[in-house]
């Protein structure tokens, strides 16, 4: 089974995104798949690379080492990064800027969204 997550909180929020990560490892070792997670509203901090906070670099690395591991694609919402301030150059290389229609068409591909 195919699984995208999106995920809107902040990483100050720190429960909802250890739980996202621990929920996504449980799914590849039981034999499922997630395809991509999709960063949108405050969760696009999570692409800065400008991040000073050991508790948020420790977060958005463990986010990147499940691309590294699994080869899940990390999206951001290109409009919420933006209003959080950010741009091309600020954008972690490990995340890549993404819109509306590649989220469409990762949902519409996916057999389960679970929203955070």
């Amino acid at each position: 089974m195919q699984y995208i997550f999106v995920i809107r909180q902040p990483l100050l929020t720190k429960k909802v995104h250890e739980t996202a990560l621990e929920l996504v490892k449980r799914l590849f070792k039981s034999g499922h798949s997630v395809t991509s997670i999709i960063f949108t509203g405050d969760a696009a901090c999570a692409a800065m690379n400008s991040l000073n906070i050991d508790a948020l670099t420790s977060i958005q690395n463990r986010y990147a080492m499940l691309n590294e591991e699994y080869g899940c694609e990390l999206l951001v919402c290109g409009r919420a990064f933006k209003n959080l301030g950010g741009n091309n150059d600020l954008c972690d290389k490990r995340f890549t800027l993404s819109g509306n229609v590649e989220f469409a068409m990762r949902i519409t591909g996916s057999d389960r969204v679970i929203e955070l």
